[in-house]
């Protein structure tokens, strides 16, 4: 089971919120960013179950971890290796 975040770690991703928030309308894909974090704050004002949370946050960093292998250069990736390196990272925790 996971623990829950430290105090410093709630004020460091404050600190990050505000900072995104705070320059929103000049950030690269701003309005989409905003579309995100509307969602999410609408959720949770939602009576949305643990496992909705599990599903939406595990989403959320299988999309990290995918757009950061696609940053790292990887140009084209077919069904097969995206399943091989879906299976690495879910097997192996790998980052």
């Amino acid at each position: 089971m996971a623990t829950f975040p430290s105090h410093s770690d709630i004020k460091a991703l404050a600190d990050d919120l505000h900072k995104l928030v705070d320059n929103l309308e000049s950030t690269k894909h701003g309005e989409l960013i905003y579309s995100a974090l509307q969602a999410i704050a609408q959720i949770s004002q939602t009576n949305a179950e643990r496992l909705d949370w599990k599903i939406l946050a595990g989403s959320l960093q299988d999309m990290r971890q995918a757009i950061a292998m696609y940053l790292s250069g990887v140009e084209k990736m077919y069904t097969v290796g995206a399943w091989l390196v879906h299976r690495a990272v879910r097997d192996r925790q790998a980052k």
